[in-house]
């Protein structure tokens, strides 16, 4: 027959041993993938504050479209006065503590001091009261 009998299928598929990468070779390729993770990484921060900014003016644009009696409106617009408020009692807790735990009273003139009754916390007293 002709030389088109004589080609052996198996022969076609056999695969050829792979090559090992050289030393030089992979210090390129660790080159190269630092060099792309690195870029990658400029990028992001560059791109992310520009999202973050973009986002926040979205929320603000919306909750200023928001009715007035909308409550999350509300809280947002008292947000600072709230974190005044938390500091403010803060202080009284921690003025307070000190007080009970000195022994000295009440830190001012005039305050009256819950005690809890036994058998109650003194969270529990502050709360009846």
């Amino acid at each position: 027959m002709g030389p088109a009998n004589d080609l052996n299928v198996s022969s076609v598929f056999q695969r050829e041993p792979r090559r090992r990468l050289g030393p030089v070779k992979k210090l390129a390729a660790g080159l190269l993938a630092g060099a792309v993770a690195a870029g990658l990484w400029r990028f992001a921060s560059w791109v992310l504050p520009k999202l973050r900014t973009r986002a926040s003016e979205m929320c603000e644009r919306m909750i200023e479209e928001m009715p007035e009696t909308f409550p999350p409106k509300r809280l947002f617009a008292n947000v600072e006065t709230i974190r005044e408020q938390n500091e403010r009692l803060l202080r009284l807790l921690e003025e307070r503590t000190l007080s009970e735990s000195t022994g000295d009273g009440d830190a001012r003139p005039g305050t009256t001091q819950s005690r809890a009754p036994a058998g109650r916390s003194a969270h529990a007293a502050g709360r009846n009261r």
